[in-house]
């Protein structure tokens, strides 16, 4: 059994595939980090374990070691490290840090593919099916093979296991290029099963990739643009929906978390933004049904109301109080802000919009609408997700407005005297 587990080792290299680096390798990696520092990139001093080592560091930048620093690694590599469990361990390390567009990249695709007869028979296989030695073109074809037939993936997993490539330099490669693919042969069917499919758990996966930071912007902004112009494309809020429901799960809420959106063009923001508008005026209702503290026939007049200015609506954000709250993360709304103050009970809830320049806030309760206008300094501010004091509110907003006669027609001409 034994013979035979070493048998399998040298063939197809450690079962861990792509699996955290043990304690020493990581300090042998550090070590000859260290030492490569010293020498500005020359691998004399260095003995066999830390130039083994180095290996990880052949796609992060260092100033001083020279252009030809990999050129030099991967002639030693030729001369004094190429056994079949050597070159098992390049090629995995090649894979995982796919990067079409980093020099590193091409410099080891040219190299493993003049020694590819040597590699084990299935990662030849699969390497030469996906054309993985030439990088300008692997990721474009991987990326169209998950949103159709997913062979690339079903071949991932006899190699190593799909779980093996999450949140690496490849994967990021592979999101980067079915935005582009999506741009040119838009899928009929949703894309985002197949994406999804490919993250393993699309939640938070966007912040949980250890790859170099414009590969990561890269694969946002394509990835992003090319859903939401898919989605565009269909005419469906249905399909809207899912690809933002998606795009959401994978970066969070662009509203708070505009970081996690870094390399995304405004443009597409945009797009989420509306859509984000959007369903909060529906969550607000639909908590307003269930807290039923006002007359249904008020809130279908509201409701009716507000939708008729969704095109003009620029921000939408919740405030809740205690129940509210409850009802809230039910609907799967992730941020929002509190309502709190004196005479606010746990069954509050308000809607603040921006039209134009007015901020709107609305509440149920039969409460009063607050208009601020654009000269007010103590407008509140959107998407806090601390406390919002409506005492102050009612204080200092320009004007109140209650639901009482021709309250549209009062409404209306408020939002068009102060935008």
């Amino acid at each position: 059994m034994a013979h035979r587990a070493r048998e399998f080792r040298e063939r197809w290299g450690p079962p861990d595939f792509g699996g955290a680096p043990s304690a020493e390798e990581e300090h042998a990696v550090k070590v000859a980090e260290s030492m490569l520092d010293q020498t500005r990139g020359e691998l004399g001093p260095l003995d066999r374990k830390h130039r083994r080592a180095a290996l990880m560091l052949l796609w992060r930048p260092h100033e001083g070691w020279g252009a030809s620093f990999i050129e030099r690694w991967l002639a030693w590599a030729a001369r004094d490290w190429c056994r079949p469990t050597a070159l098992r361990r390049i090629w995995r390390s090649y894979l995982l840090r796919f990067d079409e567009q980093a020099p590193t990249t091409h410099l080891l695709a040219t190299w493993l593919a003049a020694r590819a007869n040597s590699l084990p028979d299935r990662v030849r296989a699969y390497s030469t099916k996906w054309r993985l030695f030439e990088p300008t073109i692997a990721a474009g074809l991987a990326a169209e093979s998950v949103l159709t037939d997913g062979g690339f993936l079903t071949d991932l997993d006899q190699i190593a296991g799909r779980t093996a490539i999450q949140g690496t330099a490849l994967m990021a490669s592979v999101l980067e290029a079915a935005g582009r693919v999506l741009l040119v042969r838009a899928p009929s069917k949703s894309p985002v099963a197949q994406i999804s499919a490919l993250l393993g758990n699309p939640a938070g996966a966007m912040r949980q990739f250890d790859v170099p930071a414009p590969l990561l912007r890269r694969a946002r902004g394509a990835l992003a643009y090319g859903l939401t112009s898919w989605a565009t494309s269909r005419g469906d809020p249905a399909a809207e929906d899912e690809v933002f429901g998606l795009l959401l799960a994978m970066m969070d809420d662009p509203r708070v978390a505009r970081a996690a959106w870094d390399g995304v063009d405004p443009q597409t923001i945009g797009r989420v933004e509306a859509w984000l508008s959007r369903k909060t005026l529906e969550t607000f209702f639909k908590i307003i049904d269930h807290l039923n503290t006002d007359r249904p026939d008020q809130w279908r007049e509201r409701k009716a109301f507000w939708e008729g200015y969704l095109p003009r609506i620029t921000k939408a954000w919740l405030l809740c109080g205690r129940d509210a709250r409850h009802l809230a993360r039910r609907f799967e709304v992730q941020h929002f802000g509190s309502l709190v103050g004196g005479g606010v009970r746990a069954d509050h809830c308000s809607l603040m919009l921006e039209i134009g320049r007015v901020v709107v806030v609305e509440t149920n309760h039969n409460a009063s609408a607050l208009f601020f206008d654009i000269g007010n300094q103590h407008r509140p501010s959107f998407y806090q997700t601390t406390a919002y004091d409506r005492p102050r509110m009612l204080d200092k907003c320009t004007e109140r407005a209650p639901h009482r006669g021709s309250w549209e027609w009062r409404f209306k001409n408020l939002i068009t005297d102060h935008a």
